[in-house]
């Protein structure tokens, strides 16, 4: 990722498991990152993240942005600390996203606003008879709605810097 991101300016976003961060034996993975990036924000996520790709490791989302060539950051420079609980789904994949209906028209359309703490989608649904047993709503579209959940800390962060957990 490195040599993809253009110097002084490119960011990018890696998971990373939390024995790349904490352990003591990897110093020097994260001394190298350190000297090549800026560390912008940690977002630790729940040991379940990734369990039903059978991944049961605790991870975090690491944002970074490339040094330019003899760039150092300061020692004080901010960082976002985040703790993100509801992904949307729980241990054993349920959703578990904050649901509330925007609008219905019964048996035609209904529009939700779903929630979690990374960020939150607008979801479309139009009523669906395909199975003319048990007619149901089907999603017909999905967009993540901008500057919401940690996004929006994230702008705020940039804004003021001042020291806070999400």
């Amino acid at each position: 990722m490195h040599s993809f991101l253009k110097p002084g300016t490119g960011r990018t976003a890696i998971v990373l498991t939390d024995g790349i961060l904490m352990n003591s034996s990897l110093q020097g993975v994260r001394d190298w990152l350190l000297s090549r990036f800026q560390l912008l924000a940690v977002v630790s996520l729940p040991q379940f993240a990734f369990a039903h790709y059978d991944a049961g490791v605790k991870a975090s989302l690491v944002f970074l942005r490339r040094l330019k060539d003899g760039e150092k950051v300061k020692n004080d420079a901010p960082i976002l600390m985040a703790l993100a609980e509801n992904i949307g789904y729980d241990a054993t994949g349920r959703k578990t996203f904050a649901v509330t209906v925007e609008r219905e028209v019964p048996g035609v359309e209904k529009v939700e606003l779903q929630r979690s703490d990374l960020f939150d989608y607008r979801v479309t649904y139009e009523w669906s008879t395909a199975n003319p047993k048990k007619p149901d709503w089907s999603e017909r579209h999905r967009e993540i709605i901008p500057d919401t959940g940690l996004v929006a800390q994230w702008r705020a962060f940039e804004k003021d810097p001042a020291p806070f957990f999400v």
